[in-house]
């Protein structure tokens, strides 16, 4: 039996994550063929990149019994409270924190330090950002991609 990933989005409209997420996916998708692949969305979008893979709405998480990997807030607040068996891991794409007038300290603690969830990021200043505001480790992966994922997990 193949790997599994799946990944948790807001939406895939046109946007640069769902755009690189969508590419990358679909390359590696046609070199890899026991790859189970799944996207999770929040919000219903058209995709802006035809996917070559299943795409579901979050109701569908439960039961997945693969990794799976939150790009945002919201998305990892959801996987903390998901009865899965596979690995919790909140890649964070964008500081969202830093958008917000008021900062919630103990509702951002309670996801970014949560235990089950590792985290991942884009870059070196995300990691030390993320590192220095909430005491927890990050792992500094670049642009959303799923074999750097999978490289991650173990190689699969």
């Amino acid at each position: 039996m193949g790997a599994k990933l799946g990944f948790v989005v807001n939406n895939l409209g046109p946007s640069q994550l769902a755009y690189n997420l969508l590419t990358k996916a679909n390359a590696l998708l046609s070199q890899r063929y026991d790859l189970d692949l799944i996207v999770f969305y929040e919000q219903p979008a058209r995709p802006c990149v035809i996917p070559n893979f299943s795409i579901m709405p979050l109701s569908e998480t439960w039961g997945y019994d693969g990794p799976l990997v939150a790009t945002d807030l919201s998305s990892a607040a959801t996987l903390i409270n998901l009865p899965n068996p596979g690995r919790k891991i909140f890649y964070v794409y964008d500081l969202e924190w830093t958008f917000e007038p008021k900062r919630p300290y103990r509702a951002l603690q309670a996801i970014y330090g949560h235990p089950e969830l590792t985290i991942l990021c884009r870059g070196e200043d995300h990691k030390g950002a993320i590192e220095d505001s909430w005491n927890v480790w990050a792992t500094a992966l670049g642009e959303i991609d799923p074999t750097t994922i999978l490289e991650f997990l173990g190689g699969k």
